[in-house]
């Protein structure tokens, strides 16, 4: 059986007090160990890296707020209103999922929130009506009532 140490001496307090504090200070270290999965919080908007670890060359939705009278878009950065100009684009739709901007030549061009997420809606089909036909009883009375 093994018996309880009572009395730890200082410099054994010391030693656990400091192996504690190395053990504490060193786990955020531990995020460093895989450099690839964290984003770097400084990068500029242009640079928006999108699925499958590529940036992206071309105009970026970072964001959409919606309210009853305003919509609003951020795309690569700048903050823009339904009828504002990006570039040479302007602005003309704003939904929860995506933008659409329309060039000068007539072209539209819809930027996507989730670009490499394709919303998908299942409908389930109705369950088919089984042959037995339901009736209508009036409210209060007992089938006992019937028969009269």
């Amino acid at each position: 059986m093994v018996k309880p140490m009572k009395h730890i001496s200082r410099n054994g307090k010391q030693a656990l007090a400091l192996l504690g504090f190395v053990v504490i200070m060193s786990a955020p270290l531990s995020s460093l160990a895989f450099p690839e999965e964290m984003q770097d919080p400084t990068q500029s908007p242009g640079d928006v890296a999108v699925a499958g670890g590529t940036v992206a060359t071309g105009p970026v939705l970072q964001s959409v707020m919606m309210s009853s009278g305003r919509k609003v878009a951020v795309i690569s950065g700048q903050v823009l209103r339904v009828g504002e100009k990006f570039g040479e684009a302007t602005l003309v739709r704003v939904t929860d999922q995506d933008v659409s901007l329309r060039h000068a030549d007539g072209s539209v061009e819809v930027l996507k929130m989730h670009p490499a997420v394709e919303k998908k809606i299942r409908i389930q089909p109705r369950e088919p009506a089984s042959g037995v036909r339901k009736t209508k009883r009036a409210v209060g009375r007992s089938p006992a009532d019937k028969t009269r």
